[in-house]
């Protein structure tokens, strides 16, 4: 991904590259810095290879990407100008996917989303994001988990009110003969079981620009949305 920050800096300087394993408890973020940008061709990107950043100081990418979608580019800017700089650590980026949820927000390493963020909700989100704490009302899950496991994931820490950064894991996905899928969701009282039920939305549209048009998958928790054990 590109990213680019509003503050000034000289343009013969190095350009900051980022090297991030999005993750639970193995995920990392490493910063080196290049002349030119060739230099990338032959990077090695095992870990080692640049500064690993301190796990509490976090990344936070805030979609602007215009040409892809104005939404994001309308939503994105003003929570990035909310926010600042703040020490490297907030960026505008390219695309990032999730374009009817503008303006989106990506934590890392932690792979976290957020969407339909406000210059408001964003402070919020960063203070308990550095905190350890997600924010439900913006919460989209982790890149790293398919959407059957973020729903999963999000059913439980509503339903047990559960905001730590890792409380809740979802562990496995088994798809059933009538078409749902159960989850098994690990959490600090034990385990529970998410019965996933996927049907297929109204098509509407799913960017501002015009005749974007899509049916994505929706999904609910089938009664009762949560069999809960270990607790």
């Amino acid at each position: 991904m590109l990213i680019r920050t509003r503050e000034r800096r000289d343009v013969a300087a190095r350009c900051h590259v980022y090297l991030v394993r999005p993750g639970r408890a193995d995920g990392w973020a490493e910063r080196l810095l290049v002349r030119d940008d060739r230099e990338l061709l032959d990077l090695d990107l095992s870990p080692g290879v640049g500064e690993r950043l301190d796990p509490a100081e976090s990344l936070f990418l805030v979609c602007t990407h215009g040409k892809k979608d104005a939404c994001c580019a309308s939503f994105g800017r003003p929570v990035v100008t909310g926010l600042g700089h703040r020490d490297g650590r907030v960026w505008e980026s390219t695309h990032v996917g999730g374009d009817r949820f503008a303006a989106t927000m990506v934590c890392l390493p932690s792979g976290i989303y957020y969407g339909r963020v406000t210059a408001e909700a964003a402070e919020h989100i960063v203070a308990e994001h550095d905190h350890g704490r997600v924010v439900l009302e913006h919460y989209r899950g982790r890149c790293t988990d398919v959407p059957v496991l973020q729903f999963a994931e999000h059913t439980v820490r509503v339903e047990r009110s559960l905001l730590g950064l890792d409380d809740v894991i979802p562990l496995s996905a088994t798809p059933r003969p009538d078409g749902d899928t159960d989850v098994l969701v690990r959490h600090p009282a034990g385990t529970d079981l998410v019965r996933v039920r996927t049907t297929s939305a109204e098509p509407r549209l799913t960017a501002c620009s015009a005749g974007v048009v899509d049916s994505p998958d929706r999904f609910e928790a089938a009664p009762p949305p949560v069999r809960r054990s270990g607790s």
